[in-house]
């Protein structure tokens, strides 16, 4: 199998084929694309997120399993509240270890105003190294417009560029190496990237606008949420990749380690379907969240992208290359 996470094909046939008990408060469920479950109780939708631990990142572990499950509940239109929290720790783990990733996690809650409402903590035999799972409540907080509604195109826009936590993490865990390459500013700004990846304040922003959907750029990057995003909604793309935003910073790091920033880790960058896609740039302009128009969603099940003239079908997501660094 290939480190990260699975297949669709895989999710599909293993995963939701398998979940077939039903719930009348499950409002939406586990789907391809879908950020965020919602659960209606007595009257009120709740939405509810899971992130295992991130793996590839040696430090700020706790920083980026956090972000993962906070920007995909934004992304789902509702605003996080509390966070339970699951450790296994190997038998050899030491207490300082949770003392140490609780308090992390406390600390984000509080910048956030959040709060850890429970959890879970073990030791176990069975694994040799720490297990983190994060689930985040939220409650609701926009409502999207109905996708089926006018005649317009359906525009993809893409804030901020594509890589900005792939970024980070590779100038973290080679820092030694990249001073070696490059100027200390250049390796500076790459561990600063770290600051960008929430999307709170873009998602409030499009939330108001008017959009049709969410989602938020993580594991499989770019390619991965284009193709997740059509998807959800069972419809073909066409992307100008040429449109698709870069920060210089991350074409540099990538090529050092031989790997393809469009399938990198992209947590800090939404993916948000609209009819006025061009409007909604200028919104995000005018709040300094840089944003373009990448393409459209289209009739039919056909990933496109188009490059210089070149056309060529987007693949199937695949695990993250982040991993081969």
């Amino acid at each position: 199998m290939k480190i990260g996470k699975v297949s669709e094909l895989m999710l599909t046939r293993s995963v939701f084929k398998n979940v077939t008990a039903k719930n009348e408060n499950i409002v939406s469920g586990c789907g391809v694309g879908n950020d965020c479950s919602v659960i209606n109780i007595s009257g009120t939708n709740v939405g509810v997120v899971t992130s295992g631990v991130v793996d590839y990142a040696i430090d700020d572990s706790e920083y980026y399993t956090f972000y993962k499950a906070y920007n995909s509940m934004l992304a789902g239109g509702y605003k996080p509240v509390a966070l339970t929290l699951n450790l296994i720790l190997p038998i050899e783990g030491k207490e300082k270890q949770i003392k140490s990733i609780e308090k992390r996690y406390d600390e984000l809650c509080k910048k956030h105003n959040m709060q850890i409402a429970g959890g879970h903590t073990q030791f176990s035999k069975d694994v040799n190294t720490i297990i983190t799972s994060v689930t985040i409540i939220g409650e609701k907080n926009t409502d999207f417009n109905d996708i089926l509604k006018g005649e317009s195109e359906i525009q993809l826009v893409m804030t901020k560029a594509l890589g900005i936590e792939g970024t980070a993490i590779i100038a973290k865990d080679e820092e030694a190496n990249l001073r070696e390459r490059f100027n200390g500013r250049f390796c500076d700004e790459c561990l600063g990237f770290k600051q960008y990846v929430s999307v709170e304040k873009e998602a409030k922003i499009a939330a108001d606008f008017g959009t049709f959907k969410m989602h938020d750029l993580s594991a499989g990057g770019v390619f991965a949420a284009i193709w997740e995003m059509a998807s959800f909604f069972g419809m073909g793309a066409e992307i100008d990749m040429r449109a698709i935003p870069v920060w210089q910073e991350t074409i540099e790091v990538t090529e050092l380690f031989g790997i393809n920033p469009y399938r990198m880790v992209s947590q800090g960058s939404l993916l948000i379907a609209t009819h006025d896609g061009e409007g909604l740039v200028e919104l995000l302009s005018e709040n300094d969240i840089p944003a373009a128009v990448i393409g459209t969603l289209t009739e039919g099940n056909d990933k496109v992208l188009f490059n210089n003239g070149e056309k060529r079908f987007l693949e199937s997501p695949r695990g993250d290359d982040i991993y081969e660094k």
